[in-house]
Parts: structure tokens; C-alpha cells; sequence
């Protein structure tokens, strides 16, 4: 069983003369912390962290606080979900618990295509939309990230903002 954690980065303006500069807003730096406060709390936190390139990516996963290791695939910026899952398919099977922070609409329609429908609730509650900020935490149930597969894996905590 492979535990994966889909986060869209943290509330950012519009301030910056390119996209991939972007900072996050005083909202989103203090939202980013409260919610590493709260992974640490729940005692979910990843192995390992795919992060996008982009400024306000990098400035949520600062914030988060996880002293954990990863990588910032220059791919992962914008990428679409299918991008996005060939990334969580090629990680070694020695991380269990895996997150991607990365951006909208690729993150949120990643996090639709994976999850099942078994907790219709927290399932609805993604169908409108994914702000920033918003964190999704599935089990998934395989033993290699390779086998991980569409609409098979369980939604156990949807964070949003």
C-alpha cells in the first residue's frame, strides 16, 4: 500500500512580470505552515516530494516545513496530469508515501482521475474545483508506483483552504 499527497501550491497573486515568479501571498505563506503544522498533527508526511520549479511551488514546500527529501523536475511546471502521473509511476518503490506539489488544472484533474468513488462526500467536494492550497491524501493500493492505477485509489483526507 503507496500513500500519495496531490497539493496545489499555496495562495499567489498576480505579482510577478512571469508566471513561474509568481510569490505566494501573506495568506498563502501562512496557510503553507498551518498546514505542515497539520500533516506533522495527523502524523501523515511523505518520503519523498516531487515539486515544480516555479517560485510559489518552491516557497509552499519551504513553508510546509517537511524536512523531507525530493526532486524539482523542471517537467513538472504546468504539467498536465498525465505528466504528472508518469512522474508518480517512475518513482522508486522504496518511497511509500509520496507528494507532488504542482499546479492547477493539472494537480486537480490528476487527483479526479486516481481516486474512486467510495466516499461520495469528499469525492463531490472536488468536482468544484481545487483552490489553492488544496491537498489530497490517497492510499493507494499497490506495491510499485508503476502499477498505480485510475479510479483505484481511496480518497482518505481532502484539505482545502
Amino acid at each position: 500500500m503507496k500513500t500519495l499527497f496531490l497539493l496545489r501550491h499555496a495562495e499567489s497573486p498576480m505579482n510577478a512580470p512571469t508566471d513561474r515568479e509568481r510569490t505566494l501571498s501573506d495568506a498563502g505563506a501562512a496557510y503553507s505552515k498551518t498546514l505542515g503544522d497539520k500533516l506533522r498533527h495527523m502524523n501523515r508526511l511523505p518520503d519523498f516530494i516531487y515539486c515544480s520549479p516555479a517560485r510559489r511551488t518552491q516557497e509552499t514546500l519551504k513553508n510546509l516545513e517537511l524536512k523531507v527529501h525530493g526532486e524539482q523536475p523542471e517537467r513538472l511546471y504546468n504539467a498536465p496530469a498525465g505528466d504528472l502521473l508518469h512522474f508518480i509511476q517512475s518513482t522508486k518503490d522504496s518511497v511509500n508515501a509520496l507528494m507532488v506539489i504542482a499546479h492547477n488544472p493539472g494537480i486537480h484533474a490528476l487527483a479526479m482521475m486516481l481516486m474512486d468513488n467510495s466516499d461520495q462526500l469528499k469525492t463531490s467536494s472536488l468536482h468544484y474545483g481545487y483552490p489553492p492550497g488544496s491537498l489530497t491524501i490517497l492510499d493507494c493500493p499497490c506495491e510499485s508506483w508503476r502499477d498505480i492505477q485510475p479510479g483505484e485509489n481511496r480518497l482518505i483526507e481532502l484539505i482545502m483552504p
